[in-house]
């Protein structure tokens, strides 16, 4: 059964329903897909199709079938009149379910037309490749979307001096205490951030002083390396227990340079398709995104297909492969977490960063070998913890 849910918050149970609103004793189980996820739905996680991921990031608009546009983009403008009024009234939807303060009437017509929507999609679009995939993706980043950051902004004046620092802290005291991702912002699956949340991918380091956990610590895992494992592990290479610039740098370079030079002549070498370097060649192929082109498409081993030509071909596999291993190995850890005080607050690139309670010090090791037992052999994994994000200092973790 299609449905869709009245509120996006967990406390706020209700669902539009076959024409009714069901507040109490809803038939989770009945249930078998909506328009997308939020963390109302934990009852049924795992579970649901989403029209959202099947129309690969489509809008309910963009997704309208014909017959339904002037009645959708009329019940869409009675939605925004709703949402105006409750703010000039100053009513806050953080502090009460949206269904509570709307007629019940408006509510069955707009959903029904949203299960309409969500119906044409199930039963017209072809599903991605990675859909299943995709799916247990989106359900992770709205749970982080849906967590608070415990901000500090008092924490920059200290860099007041500073123009960005001003200029971010305005921004700061405008925008959402919360990490949203898009799915689909870029073509290689790398995540990017919704505008006026908090841009964890993109925060200067100067600026991450203004993030404290909810908990005891912020611990960060971040994968050694992680395109150059990538690589390696593509290619059918072994990897190296070390650190992967040091080894580059004794196997590479004969020590002759810095670890910073060798990793900044590493990746020139790696995405210029005209590069050679005979020392790197030697150990690492370059060749191997031939294998996952076909002279028009990367298709990687997580199902995306991208549209490429050879110049971009083995920037966008190793880019692609490693966004989704990280995913991949985040969507694990979540669900370590998911009945535990700590919780992964975001993921930046090739790390995430957990909101640490000292009560789940046990769920630690499980989730560092979690992240290290990839489906492409043993990364290594480095780990950090601090009191705020700004002060991280990396720990010994065997």
């Amino acid at each position: 059964m299609i449905f869709q849910a009245l509120d996006s918050k967990a406390e706020c149970l209700g669902i539009y329903a076959d024409g009714n609103i069901q507040l109490e004793d809803i038939n989770w189980e009945a249930l078998s897909a909506t328009w997308r996820y939020s963390p109302s739905l934990q009852a049924c996680k795992g579970v649901l199709d989403y029209a959202y991921v099947a129309s690969s990031g489509a809008t309910l608009r963009d997704s309208c079938p014909g017959n339904l546009t002037v009645e959708f983009a009329a019940a869409e403008g009675k939605m925004r009149a709703f949402f105006r009024a409750l703010q000039a009234s100053k009513v806050s939807l953080d502090e009460n379910c949206f269904f509570e303060l709307v007629p019940e009437k408006f509510l069955k017509d707009y959903y029904n037309i949203r299960n309409e929507i969500c119906y044409h999609i199930l039963n017209s679009y072809e599903k991605p490749r990675n859909y299943k995939f995709l799916s247990s993706v989106h359900e992770m980043l709205e749970d982080i979307s849906a967590q608070d950051l415990n901000i500090a902004p008092a924490e920059l004046k200290a860099n007041f001096h500073q123009v960005k620092t001003r200029n971010f802290y305005k921004k700061l005291l405008k925008m959402k205490p919360n990490v949203r991702y898009n799915l689909y912002g870029t073509k290689t699956g790398r995540l990017t951030t919704l505008k006026n949340t908090f841009p964890a991918l993109t925060l200067d380091r100067d600026h991450r002083c203004v993030l404290k956990p909810k908990n005891d610590l912020f611990v960060e895992l971040d994968y050694n390396g992680a395109e150059i494992r990538t690589l390696l592990a593509l290619s059918g290479k072994p990897q190296p227990n070390e650190d992967i610039h040091e080894w580059n740098l004794t196997n590479c370079a004969r020590s002759l340079t810095t670890r910073s030079e060798m990793k900044v002549r590493f990746f020139a070498w790696l995405y210029n398709p005209t590069a050679s370097d005979y020392m790197l060649e030697k150990y690492y192929d370059k060749n191997v995104s031939l294998e996952y082109w076909n002279g028009e498409e990367v298709k990687t081993p997580y199902g995306r297909v991208i549209a490429s030509d050879r110049h971009h071909a083995l920037n966008y596999l190793v880019q692609s492969t490693t966004s989704d291993l990280v995913l991949e190995k985040a969507i694990e850890a979540h669900d370590v977490l998911s009945d535990k005080k700590s919780k992964i607050c975001f993921t930046v690139h090739d790390s995430i960063v957990i909101d640490y309670s000292m009560e789940d010090r046990a769920s630690l090791t499980s989730i560092v070998n979690t992240l290290r037992d990839t489906r492409f052999g043993n990364f290594n994994v480095n780990v950090s913890a601090g009191k705020n994000y700004g002060n991280l200092k990396e720990i010994t973790w065997k």
